[in-house]
């Protein structure tokens, strides 16, 4: 275990200060610290039960466990495929989140911070913009950059998203509106909720990308025609993951509010209702809180009083 305890500090070199970076393990330093330390000194590969005889872990409590657990999601330990583990940076595997581009490649931005690898189109089909994956170089591109070579994913991150639905030629798929995705999702017969040819929809995805075969998704939401009214908002809000679904105790408030102004109100308050303020928002606002009012004061009418209102929207919300 001397051996063991004079490593750790040489692993956590080899692993980039890995207790420091972006995925800083914030649970079971210790045993994470000392699986980091076993592999890196191990001739090879080990099996978990090798792995934790080594550190003398008795029966894989759950201590030992969680903290495997957690060095193969953050990608610092993986397995090769007989199933034994060894440390990610032995073997020359880098980690880091996909980065889509529009043209079809895209780039693999590092855990370390270190130069980010282009994932070539043929990389890029194995995978959704967001993913978390390991990879190593293999090789540059014509301009020099390093490329590279998707070895797995660690972790799906695109389950859902928003794009119009296609019938071609008696096949549906749905084309993401985010640019950074270049895959088209299959959609299978009868998952398609009822949208229509060229209608805005979210899709959950079911079966992720491989290298040869296209993603496969359902239809869950039909948000309507490109061109209809605040269909960019109700887009963004879903391509961006913006919280827009109300709990149903704010939806029952809002509700119970009173559709008229209560007379309690009117304390403190200038009450203009008799003049007829015109809005400025446009026809397709989702609210319409700003007005005006014109009218002359003299009677040739060269000056004239502009009545500007805005609502007191805090009072409301």
């Amino acid at each position: 275990m001397r051996a063991l305890a004079c490593q750790i500090d040489r692993t956590r070199r080899d692993e980039g200060n890995w207790l420091g970076g972006t995925n800083c393990l914030k649970k079971n330093h210790t045993d994470a610290e000392r699986i980091l330390a076993a592999l890196s000194h191990a001739r090879g590969p080990m099996t978990p039960a090798e792995l934790a005889e080594r550190l003398d872990a008795g029966e894989r409590g759950a201590g030992f466990e969680a903290a495997l657990a957690e060095l193969e999601h953050a990608g610092r330990v993986v397995r090769n495929r007989a199933g034994l583990l060894l440390v990610a940076a032995r073997a020359n595997l880098l980690s880091g989140k996909v980065q889509g581009h529009r043209d079809g490649y895209g780039f693999l931005i590092l855990d370390d911070g270190g130069t980010d690898l282009v994932l070539p189109e043929h990389e890029m089909g194995k995978v959704l913009h967001g993913d978390r994956v390991l990879a190593r170089q293999a090789g540059q591109d014509r301009r020099g950059r390093p490329l590279g070579e998707i070895v797995e994913v660690i972790e799906h991150r695109t389950n859902r998203l928003v794009g119009r639905l296609l019938n071609e030629r008696g096949v549906t798929i749905v084309v993401p509106e985010d640019q950074r995705i270049s895959h088209d999702i299959l959609v299978p017969p009868g998952e398609a909720a009822g949208a229509a040819h060229g209608q805005v929809v979210v899709v959950e995805i079911v079966q992720q990308p491989q290298r040869h075969v296209q993603p496969v998704g359902r239809v869950i939401e039909v948000l309507g025609a490109i061109d209809d009214p605040g269909m960019e908002i109700e887009i963004a809000v879903r391509k961006f993951a913006v919280p827009h679904e109300f709990p149903p105790a704010v939806l029952a408030a809002a509700e119970a509010l009173p559709s008229h102004v209560q007379p309690r109100e009117l304390d403190g308050r200038v009450d203009l209702r008799d003049v007829p303020l015109v809005t400025i928002d446009g026809e397709d606002a989702r609210d319409f809180d700003d007005a005006v009012y014109c009218q002359p004061i003299n009677a040739q009418r060269t000056r004239w009083r502009l009545i500007v209102a805005i609502a007191d929207v805090s009072h409301y919300v």
